[in-house]
């Protein structure tokens, strides 16, 4: 008897809309938590301001903002800062 592989579709673009998977990655991924500005400004200055007591994990345990979510905050936040800091050096300079 030989060996028979088991073939499975692949998923190409015509039929991504008839792939279940397709369709619980793009369910998954619209129902990410949808934060305001507010809330990112609290997480953001509640987290730096106790930076040195506690770490991201910590800190995303006690508030229920995914660590990853807390990382990407922060270094949004740090590029802002230097974005700010740029502008301002370019600006006294002229």
């Amino acid at each position: 008897m030989r060996y028979q592989k088991s073939i499975q579709k692949r998923v190409t673009p015509t039929n991504w809309a008839m792939n279940s998977q397709y369709d619980n990655f793009t369910q998954k991924a619209n129902s990410k938590i949808k934060w305001s500005r507010q809330e990112v400004a609290k997480g953001v200055v509640d987290f730096l301001s106790r930076k040195h007591e506690i770490s991201q994990r910590e800190f995303g345990k006690e508030t229920g903002i995914p660590c990853a979510t807390i990382q990407n905050w922060v270094r949004r936040h740090n590029t802002m800062l230097l974005i700010s800091i740029t502008y301002l050096v370019f600006i006294k300079t002229m």
